[in-house]
């Protein structure tokens, strides 16, 4: 799956996701300011099939479902804090499917 961070994910995140065999992109700078529906549009047309957000409403704001694109909510903001849930992340990206929404819980498990 092709995924793509969410502007406020930290980069070092999708090396690390990299490093273990995930197709994941940092944030597309051209995509700085996109309000929700404009930027799942533009990871849609980019060929993107998942967005990792840490933001906890995006999925209550917009139809995920009719995007076409995965959701994975991630458990925390800083890097430090999300590389205790690497297991958990590889496993939601093994699963996501498009249009849904996979909230990562800060227990870890998906």
């Amino acid at each position: 799956m092709k995924a793509v961070l969410d502007e406020g994910v930290p980069k070092r995140l999708a090396m690390l996701l990299q490093s273990h065999g995930r197709d994941v992109s940092a944030f597309v700078p051209q995509w700085q300011g996109l309000q929700n529906g404009a930027l799942l549009a533009a990871i849609r047309n980019a060929d993107f099939e998942c967005l990792l957000t840490c933001d906890r409403n995006l999925h209550h704001q917009r139809t995920i479902a009719a995007s076409g694109i995965a959701l994975i909510v991630l458990p925390a903001q800083r890097y430090d804090d999300l590389i205790q849930y690497l297991d958990s992340l590889l496993a939601a990206l093994d699963v996501a499917a498009p249009g849904a929404v996979i909230v990562v819980p800060r227990t870890g498990y998906v």
